[in-house]
């Protein structure tokens, strides 16, 4: 195979090495946000519960607030398959807003998300230029620098290459979303979409422990379904105190599992 390398001089090799690596520092893969009626939006879906046939409940999370932004960015292939999942049939549906506050809702429209590109969007967005300038004259007056503003966004493009090299190079060696921001230091302290991220989490966990304590519930009454049937036909004074104990116990977990069926997480 002919290598177009092999027949250069030395200078001339330098020069295209030093404009590969130019090439592939400037790309950029475009980037992707979905959104929910305006607003950052994530999609999930997870399965809870199950019994001795195996049945278990599939829940479709909808994530506005916390970590649905933090999630809403990915590439158009990424997104779009993300979106298929609100055609799959589900049993729940669990909606958090942009106030961290979940509910179950009983159906949702496809229609109300939208994907869209974020590099589209910032490319002519005045407000985000002036947060970068703004950045760069906080990092100018930290340092000091002698060219001034100019020099601190020449200085913060060029780390910035650094960093995106270092990154992707550890990206295409498989390596996990979480150690790549270990790597280059941002999570030393955790912003409000980390602390978000949390609580929704921790509501995720907790429904996930409703869920198995309603699955242990239905499953004692319907394994003493039976037994039920044939002591509420037993007049009160005739039945043992074995046979009570039994009634009353499972009185108070039907009472249980209404409970649990109102609350909302």
């Amino acid at each position: 195979m002919y290598n177009k390398y092999l027949t250069m001089k030395r200078s001339q090799l330098k020069e295209a090495i030093k404009a590969e690596i130019k090439s592939v520092l400037s790309e950029e893969e475009e980037k992707f946000q979905m959104t929910y009626k305006g607003d950052p939006v994530d999609l999930k879906i997870s399965k809870f519960g199950g019994n001795a046939e195996g049945a278990r409940d599939t829940v479709l999370f909808v994530n506005v607030g916390g970590i649905g932004k933090r999630r809403s960015k990915a590439s158009k292939n990424a997104l779009e398959k993300r979106k298929e999942l609100l055609n799959q049939k589900v049993d729940k549906i669990m909606f958090t807003n942009k106030d961290n506050i979940s509910k179950e809702i009983k159906d949702i429209s496809p229609s109300d998300f939208k994907i869209t590109s974020v590099l589209s969007e910032q490319s002519n967005n005045p407000a985000f230029d002036k947060k970068i300038a703004n950045f760069a004259k906080k990092i100018n007056n930290e340092m000091g620098y002698p060219g001034g503003v100019l020099e601190a966004m020449k200085q913060i493009k060029s780390r910035l290459e650094r960093i995106i090299s270092k990154v992707e190079g550890a990206k295409r060696g498989g390596a996990e979303e979480e150690s790549l921001i270990k790597m280059i230091g941002l999570n030393e302290e955790k912003d409000e979409d980390d602390k978000a991220a949390e609580q929704d989490a921790k509501k995720e966990k907790d429904f996930a422990n409703k869920q198995k304590e309603v699955d242990k519930l239905k499953k004692e009454l319907a394994d003493n379904k039976d037994e039920l049937i044939k002591i509420a036909k037993i007049s009160r004074n005739e039945r043992t105190k074995a046979q009570q104990n039994l009634l009353d116990d499972m009185a108070k977990k039907t009472k249980e599992l209404k409970k649990l069926k109102r609350v909302e997480i």
